[in-house]
């Protein structure tokens, strides 16, 4: 038996019921149904010489499987309470998952 539809199907189901209901837009595309976890957390420090004053910025992890397409700048979740705009490239993706920093 393959893991990976298993840990898949693990994966959506965690966030779920650990997420909140939120629509994805990828671009000028159609809304997709989605369930992000939401965080606040230090800022991710640059790789290379690059300095960064830390900071605490909001992030928010999806699976990809609800979005399809993996977030690109100027993408945005929205919630009951907030429209939240990716700001860059995702600051982690195993394949399964991909975190964003968000505004």
């Amino acid at each position: 038996m393959e893991l990976n539809p298993i840990f898949q199907k693990a994966v959506l189901d965690i966030h779920i019921d650990r997420g909140v209901e939120a629509t994805f837009t990828h671009g000028a595309g159609t809304p997709v149904a989605c369930h992000p976890i939401m965080r606040q957390e230090p800022t991710p420090q640059p790789g290379g010489y690059e300095a960064q004053v830390p900071a605490i910025v909001t992030t928010i992890t999806v699976p990809i499987e609800e979005i399809v397409d993996t977030p690109v700048a100027g993408d945005t979740f929205t919630t009951t309470a907030a429209t939240y705009t990716v700001q860059g490239p995702p600051i982690e993706n195993n394949g399964y998952v991909c975190k964003v920093v968000v505004i």
